[in-house]
């Protein structure tokens, strides 16, 4: 299995050595007692592996047991981890194996597509704070633009009347401080206005013109 790098074999589970039952590789195995020195490769103690499974899985009823091993087909010795589980009606001990250089090619691979995969993450995290940014950005410059406008406004109407220019009121809906302010002035040239009115009317001699000021 696994693009035919990968197979199972079976083992009695005999201590001190047991006996290949199945080997799906190498059949002439079969019936075989495995104390050969050729399998004392495991990786730490360079103990015999088919011993080394036997005892582990007798104790705990499975085994991981890293060994190294010349790759088929090539000269290159690789770790490789072999994974066993003991089959208690039978006595048998089910194992399988693989390099670890697969577990390397698919954690690379596996990296790489996490890296792009975070990336993805930043840049669209980035994208929406730099959106974000610029609706706030856009919303904060067009309110002080229209506060700064209204401030302008009520400034030049503010020194037209110190010049003792009549000027027209300014519109506006504003609720706030500005807003007031607006109205004030508005209500200062309405009475400006009205003076100027009044004082018209007497200059024509119309007498009986009714004056209201402002503070009334």
């Amino acid at each position: 299995f696994d693009n035919g790098e990968a197979y199972f074999w079976v083992t009695d589970n005999k201590v001190p050595y047991p006996t290949m039952i199945m080997h799906a590789e190498k059949k002439n195995l079969k019936g075989q007692t495995l104390d050969d020195p050729k399998y004392n490769v495991e990786k730490y103690e360079s103990r015999n592996i088919y011993q080394a499974r036997a005892e582990r899985c007798n104790a705990d009823g499975d085994a991981f047991v890293e060994y190294v091993m010349k790759k088929p087909g090539t000269d290159e010795v690789e770790n490789k981890l072999s994974y066993s589980r003991l089959y208690a009606p039978l006595e048998w001990i089910v194992s399988t194996g693989f390099y670890t250089d697969q577990i390397d090619a698919a954690v690379k691979v596996k990296k790489t597509q996490l890296t792009a995969q975070i990336k993805q993450v930043v840049f669209y995290i980035v994208g929406v704070a730099l959106f974000i940014l610029s609706i706030g950005l856009f919303v904060s410059f067009y309110f002080s633009k229209q506060l700064t406008n209204a401030n302008l406004a009520i400034k030049e109407r503010l020194k037209d009347l110190s010049k003792g220019s009549l000027v027209e009121k300014i519109e506006s809906s504003r609720k706030d401080e500005v807003g007031e302010m607006t109205d004030s002035l508005n209500s200062l040239v309405e009475g400006l206005r009205t003076y100027t009115s009044f004082a018209k009317e007497i200059g024509q001699g119309n007498l009986v013109q009714r004056f209201n000021p402002l503070s009334a």
